[in-house]
């Protein structure tokens, strides 16, 4: 209440994380929300998570991809990564792998370490993108390299299978 950007973001945590209380989750709402008119931009974030799930808000995809994309725009990865999971699976939005794969992109250029792993998911599958061995497989190396959850073990499956004539690429790409 009296103004403090962070008080108000671990108050919004607090009271969002109680899914015992629903009750508090309007409370959330109103915390993030001092917080997020303070500039945070964890607390937009977690503000389209409220709004998504229908939590001390309505329940409104579109207003969720909103916030998301305010945070995403005020250079937070966290929030570009929820953005291209809404606009990967038309949460809000029509559905376009394309764009979301766009985003983790956007997000991996602040060096977010998820955005590589989801990257390297991408570029194995076509997801959103042309296949490409090679960008797999230096997107999963960055992960891994950054000590990822589950990034090794598939790094180390996309090094097994990555074709010989595609090694130079994927080195070139990664450095």
């Amino acid at each position: 209440e009296s103004g403090d950007v962070l008080a108000s973001l671990h108050l919004g945590d607090l009271y969002a994380q109680i899914a015992a209380l629903p009750e508090r989750w309007s409370e959330a709402r109103e915390a993030y929300g001092r917080a997020a008119r303070g500039g945070h931009p964890a607390a937009l974030d977690r503000l389209g998570d409220l709004h998504l799930l229908g939590r001390g808000a309505p329940r409104a995809a579109r207003a969720a991809l909103g916030f998301w994309l305010e945070t995403a725009r005020a250079g937070y990865p966290v929030g570009a990564m929820h953005l291209a999971f809404a606009t990967e699976h038309g949460l809000g939005t029509d559905p376009d792998p394309a764009a979301a794969h766009a985003l983790r992109l956007w997000a991996l250029a602040y060096g977010f370490p998820y955005a590589a792993f989801r990257l390297a998911l991408d570029w194995e599958a076509g997801r959103g993108t042309e296949r490409r061995g090679d960008l797999a497989w230096a997107s999963a190396r960055l992960a891994a390299e950054a000590r990822y959850p589950h990034a090794r073990p598939l790094f180390e499956r996309i090094d097994r299978e990555l074709p010989t004539d595609l090694r130079p690429r994927a080195e070139a790409a990664w450095t």
